[in-house]
């Protein structure tokens, strides 16, 4: 039951947070955050759904998305990988968006 508990709690905190995204960040800054806390040691992130799926995570079209990760690859922040795959290519720069 404990286990539950503090599960349901993690949940509730994610979508609090996720409410509070929407509210108050725009898209790229969205993604910025995304893939900045989905990013391993090697600076890849992995999506492992599907981009229709990940858009409706942020609140937003599979187009919105792809044009914001264009302008992102544009920047020379992120470099897109194929099927799933997001080199972050300067986590610094997101990191500027972000806090911007």
């Amino acid at each position: 039951l404990r286990r539950l508990m503090v599960q349901m709690s993690n949940d509730i905190d994610a979508i609090a947070e996720l409410i509070s995204d929407l509210g108050l960040l725009d898209l790229r800054r969205r993604v910025a955050k995304l893939l900045l806390t989905s990013v391993d040691d090697e600076g890849v992130v992995r999506f492992f759904a599907s981009q229709h799926t990940v858009a409706r995570r942020l609140g937003v079209s599979r187009q919105s998305l792809n044009k914001t990760m264009s302008t992102l690859q544009r920047r020379g922040w992120i470099d897109r990988r194929g099927r799933g795959q997001v080199l972050v290519t300067d986590a610094a720069g997101l990191r500027r968006l972000l806090d911007s």
